[in-house]
């Protein structure tokens, strides 16, 4: 798909929601029928290690510092093609 001469369409799609309600799920069926034109990112591949000492239970999965993204955005990057100046 392209925009103008010859430069690439690039449509990026979030997919925002509350646990289990279905984000995943929705993703994969938008990726299914793109088939080799989409790749889906999960939030759920760029949490951060937990801290040392630290439970699953005592965790806050939902704070913005447990994920990592620096490395979410290296990963947009590279799925995307995009050259560094344009994110």
């Amino acid at each position: 798909m392209y925009l103008y001469k010859g430069v690439k369409l690039l449509v990026l799609v979030a997919i925002v929601g509350g646990s289990g309600a279905g984000k995943t799920s929705v993703a994969r069926k938008i990726a299914e029928h793109f088939a080799d034109r989409a790749n889906v990112l999960s939030m759920d591949d760029y949490y951060r290690d937990l801290p040392p000492g630290m439970t699953l239970k005592e965790f806050n999965f939902d704070d913005p510092k447990a994920f990592d993204f620096d490395y979410f955005r290296a990963s947009l990057k590279t799925s995307c093609n995009i050259r560094p100046n344009m994110i």
